[in-house]
């Protein structure tokens, strides 16, 4: 016969396992982002406006920035663009 409480035990501790895994990846995510975040290029609304002139108006720009799809990053209330993703979307075909 087998001890219940043993069962529950290993268990646990495949349990804890699993949980420091997962700390220790999300620990070497952050540290990649904070490293890769230096080396991205970060463009202002006005770059922005200049870059996608030729399909949008800057009046028309906010709306087409609250899509989903439109590649932003938002911290607190303000906006932030990389000109690489904008560029990609551009030759994904999704300038409107």
């Amino acid at each position: 016969m087998t001890n219940p409480f043993k069962e529950i035990y290993d268990i646990l501790l495949e349990i804890l396992d699993r949980i420091i895994r997962v700390e220790n990846s999300l620990k070497e995510g952050n540290k990649l982002k904070q490293k890769d975040i230096q080396n991205i290029d970060f463009i202002s609304f006005d770059e922005l406006a200049e870059l996608l002139q030729p399909w949008y108006k800057k009046s028309s720009l906010y709306h087409v920035i609250r899509s989903k799809d439109f590649p932003k990053y938002k911290i607190g209330n303000k906006l932030f663009f990389c000109r690489n993703e904008i560029n990609n979307w551009i030759k994904n075909g999704k300038k409107g």
